[in-house]
C-alpha cells in the first residue's frame, strides 16, 4: 500500500499500477486496492479498466460515497454525462454533504450546458467554504457562457487571491476582459 500511495503520488501511475496489481494478489476483496486501482487505471487514461476496478470494489463495499464520486468522474471522463450525474447522485444520497460529489455533478452539469444549475451547485459550496478556490474558478467559467463577464471577473479574481499563479484563471480572465 505505501508504495502504491508513493508511486501515485509522484504520478509514477505505471508503477502504482504494478504494485497495486501485485496488492490485489495478496488481498483481491480489498475494496479500497480495488478503488486505489481504478483512480491510478484512470490517470493512465484506461478508463474502461478503471471502471472495472470501481465496480469490482462497489460490489465488495455498495456503501462508499467516495467509490461512486470517483466511477462518476470516469464515466464523465469516458464522455458517459448521465451516468456520472445518477453516480453523483447516489453518492449524496449516501452522504448528503460530500463536497466531492456536488463538485463533481456540477462540472458534469457545465458540460452538458446547464450553466445555471452548475452555478446553484458553486455558489452553495461557497457558502460553506469561501476559500474553495476551484468552486470560484469554476463558477467565473459558467458566468462567463452565461455572458455575465462582471459576475465571471469577480469569480476569477477570488480564485486569484487563492491560487495566484493559476495561468488558466489568468487567461480565462483576460478573455473575459477582452
Amino acid at each position: 500500500e505505501e508504495l502504491v500511495n508513493y508511486c501515485f503520488e509522484r504520478e509514477k501511475y505505471e508503477d502504482a499500477l504494478h504494485f497495486v496489481n501485485q496488492l490485489l494478489e495478496i488481498i483481491p476483496y480489498s475494496a479500497d486496492a480495488w478503488q486505489r486501482r481504478g483512480l491510478v487505471l484512470n490517470n493512465l487514461f484506461k478508463y474502461e479498466e478503471a471502471l472495472e476496478s470501481f465496480d469490482r470494489a462497489l460490489r465488495l463495499n455498495p456503501v462508499d460515497s467516495e467509490l461512486l464520486v470517483n466511477k462518476g468522474i470516469t464515466l464523465d471522463d469516458l464522455g458517459r454525462n448521465e451516468e456520472a450525474l445518477q453516480c453523483f447522485e447516489r453518492a449524496l444520497e449516501m452522504d448528503p454533504s460530500s463536497e466531492d460529489a456536488l463538485f463533481n455533478k456540477a462540472i458534469t452539469l457545465e458540460k452538458i450546458g446547464q450553466f445555471e444549475e452548475a452555478v446553484r451547485i458553486f455558489r452553495f459550496l461557497l457558502d460553506g467554504n469561501p476559500n474553495y478556490r476551484d468552486a470560484w474558478y469554476e463558477l467565473g467559467y459558467c458566468y462567463d457562457y452565461l455572458d455575465k463577464p462582471d459576475e465571471s471577473l469577480g469569480c476569477y479574481d477570488e480564485h486569484l487571491k487563492l491560487d495566484p499563479y493559476n495561468y488558466n484563471a489568468w487567461y480565462n480572465r483576460g478573455i473575459v476582459l477582452n
